[in-house]
C-alpha cells in the first residue's frame, strides 16, 4: 500500500489527525506568538476534512470529492503560510 493511499483509510485519517492535535498542543503550550497558529489552523482543517471525506464517502461521493478538494487548497495554504510564519520568526 502506498503511503498516499494509507492516508485515505479511516486508520491512516486518524493517525494523522492525532499528530496534528499533539502539534497544536505543543504549539500552544510553548506560548508562540498568534501569528504563528496560522498553519496549525490550516492542517487541522485539513486533517478534519480528510476524515469527513472519508466518512462520509459512503453516502455522497460528490460531496467527498468535494472535501478532497477543499483538503487540497487547505494543504497548499498550510505550506504558505508555514514557509510564512517560519520565515517572520526565525528572520
Amino acid at each position: 500500500m502506498r503511503i498516499s493511499n494509507f492516508f485515505k483509510t479511516k486508520t491512516g485519517g486518524w493517525i494523522l489527525f492525532v499528530i496534528v492535535v499533539i502539534w497544536i498542543i505543543s504549539v500552544v503550550s510553548i506560548g508562540e506568538p498568534w501569528w504563528s497558529y496560522l498553519p496549525v489552523f490550516f492542517a487541522f482543517m485539513s486533517t478534519f476534512c480528510n476524515l469527513a471525506s472519508i466518512y462520509i464517502a459512503k453516502i455522497s461521493p460528490v460531496a467527498a470529492k468535494k472535501l478532497n478538494t477543499i483538503q487540497t487548497v487547505l494543504g497548499v495554504l498550510f505550506l504558505i503560510a508555514l514557509f510564512v510564519v517560519y520565515y517572520f520568526l526565525y528572520k
